[in-house]
């Protein structure tokens, strides 16, 4: 089961990379086209992904603390859940943001700071999932 939960990290690191590379593709899209495109949809998916595949290794992580072993490092069971709410409190950031801007300024600058938070969220994850390795 630690082999599972190993491997699911690795591929939470590449959908991390891919969400970050997406919500900066988004981000200047947006700017450039002054918000008449921009890749939420993509953007979106790959949140909603990340955060799926880190509920699993979550449940799987739990699992192997019950029944194997606890993880090398107290602090991996702090960061996991910082991990997990990362992008959702990023994306929500970035809603807010654009709530409260309501129709002040352009579609471009709502969208891309959208987008700016997640990328954000996206940068600060991938710290702490390096940190995940490191404490695991």
């Amino acid at each position: 089961m630690t082999t599972v939960h190993h491997f699911l990290a690795i591929v939470l690191v590449v959908v991390t990379v891919a969400l970050l590379a997406a919500a900066a593709w988004s981000t200047t899209d947006a700017r450039r086209s002054g918000g008449a495109i921009d890749h939420r949809f993509a953007v979106d998916r790959l949140i909603l992904a990340v955060t799926a595949i880190f509920a699993i290794e979550g449940v799987i992580g739990m699992a192997i603390a019950l029944v194997v072993r606890g993880p090398t490092d107290p602090l991996h069971l702090l960061y996991g859940p910082l991990a997990l709410i990362a992008l959702p409190v990023g994306r929500w950031f970035g809603a807010s943001r654009q709530a409260r801007a309501a129709d002040i300024d352009g579609g471009a600058a709502r969208s891309s700071r959208r987008d700016l938070w997640v990328v954000v969220a996206a940068v600060i994850l991938l710290g702490l999932e390096l940190r995940l390795f490191a404490t695991g």
